[in-house]
């Protein structure tokens, strides 16, 4: 009922009633379209609200103001008898709608004649009754019509106020659905640049790789051809050959060097299902840290391990490992930069054995912190601290998927102006 009544009219005002907490109260709904959609927002208004403004009504020795639905039901108290929900005895005369306020006089059940003001609300159908015994009314009568004017006003007014309020909160509340909404649009745009250059960058890795076996299959065809000029006597040794050797030796460091990089970035790029198998940490932790260390090292940024001598294999997906160690990583070199700049900062991979059969894998920087009111939203997809541009919010939310998918939980510690540490635990192989 309320429901229709308020998509009809804009508003909807109910009676007292009881409901399932058996306490009186009456509601309110409101109907405001924003945006091409209609919202409805209900209050729940416990009676003591209008009971005090209307019960604390003095006039003379008799007088008292009550209020009535159409029906006859008291909606607040009446100090000389009569209590919320019951009917009124007495049958009233009441003003038409719309009329202001009709006066008569009228024996009450007790026989007493009472003077009798009575008014309809404006914005509901409740009947405000303000009455006084007619020995004690003409003293105050001007008084009694001054009074319900105020009433009906004060009523008016509250109730409007209201609804001014609640309005006000849904159209706020409405206007920060749509910052969101745009904020989050914004991010999936990122999200979706991202990961078009990871396929960019995978493809130009592979470009890259081809041309490298060329160089390395001529660099070898070079170095074969002098050492069979140098055994055939053709070429004697000199300096200019030695320094001729030793450029040759770099160049095929060099090599070696960029085949690792693209070898890195064509795994690390690579679409595939979960392929599970055995982990050696021990070995596998400095391989994925050489990745990123040359970056560490031009940052000014110690990289360090503390890993166990005697710590199980894992069973896991290495390619996701990666990635989830690689952003770890990355968070906490961005976190040492913006608290130590250059110099000072200072980064540890660890990993151990940990009770039950399990292991744990930890990344401790003493970068700047995270404060405790951001703490808790670290693993919330879209959730980020870095500036509008740098970060998409995915990155720690994957992670986290990654780790519940083997079996693990990811954790995080962090003080404020001190640190963090990511810690991961993961069951052992066997």
């Amino acid at each position: 009922k309320w429901f229709k009544e308020v998509m009809k009219r804009g508003y909807y005002i109910s009676d007292i009633f009881l409901g399932f907490r058996r306490v009186p109260h009456f509601i309110i709904a409101i109907a405001k379209e924003e945006q091409e959609k209609r919202w409805v927002i209900r209050a729940t208004i416990d009676t003591y609200l209008f009971s005090n403004l209307v019960e604390g009504v003095r006039i003379g020795k008799t007088g008292e103001a009550y209020l009535l639905n159409a029906q006859g039901v008291f909606q607040t108290e009446r100090r000389s008898g009569g209590h919320i929900l019951e009917k009124d005895p007495e049958t009233l005369q009441s003003p038409a709608r719309g009329s202001e306020i009709k006066t008569f006089v009228q024996k009450d059940a007790r026989g007493e004649k009472y003077l009798y003001a009575t008014t309809w609300l404006r914005e509901k159908d409740w009947l405000l009754v303000v009455r006084q015994e007619r020995s004690d009314a003409f003293k105050t009568l001007s008084t009694a019509t001054y009074l319900v004017l105020l009433v009906s006003l004060v009523g008016g007014v509250a109730i409007i106020s209201l609804a001014f309020s609640l309005t006000a909160r849904i159209v706020g509340r409405m206007k920060q659905a749509d910052m969101d909404k745009r904020s989050l649009s914004e991010q999936l745009i990122r999200a979706s640049r991202l990961a078009e250059l990871g396929e960019m960058a995978a493809g130009f890795a592979h470009e890259i790789n081809n041309p490298l076996q060329i160089i390395r299959s001529e660099q070898t065809l070079i170095e074969t051809i002098l050492s069979d000029l140098k055994d055939s006597g053709q070429i004697k040794g000199s300096k200019d050959l030695v320094e001729l050797e030793e450029s040759m030796d770099q160049i095929r460091l060099q090599i070696d060097r960029c085949a690792r990089i693209t070898q890195s970035i064509l795994q690390f790029g690579r679409q595939s299902e979960p392929s599970f198998e055995e982990i050696d940490l021990r070995a596998w932790i400095p391989q994925v840290t050489a990745m990123i260390s040359k970056k560490a090292s031009v940052h000014g940024i110690k990289l360090g391990h503390e890993i166990s001598d005697h710590i199980p294999r894992i069973n896991g997906d290495p390619a996701q490992l990666q990635q989830v160690l690689i952003n770890l990583l990355n968070n906490a070199m961005d976190a040492v930069l913006s608290r130590h700049g250059t110099e000072g900062g200072e980064i540890i991979v660890g990993a151990a054995k940990k009770d039950k059969g399990r292991i744990v894998i930890w990344v401790k920087d003493n970068g700047i912190g995270i404060s405790p009111e951001n703490l808790k939203n670290v693993f919330r997809p879209f959730f980020t601290t870095k500036p509008p541009g740098k970060g998409t919010g995915l990155g720690l939310s994957v992670c986290y998927g990654i780790i519940e998918n083997m079996g693990g939980t990811i954790e995080v510690e962090s003080e404020k102006g001190v640190g963090t540490t990511f810690i991961i635990t993961l069951p052992a192989e066997g």
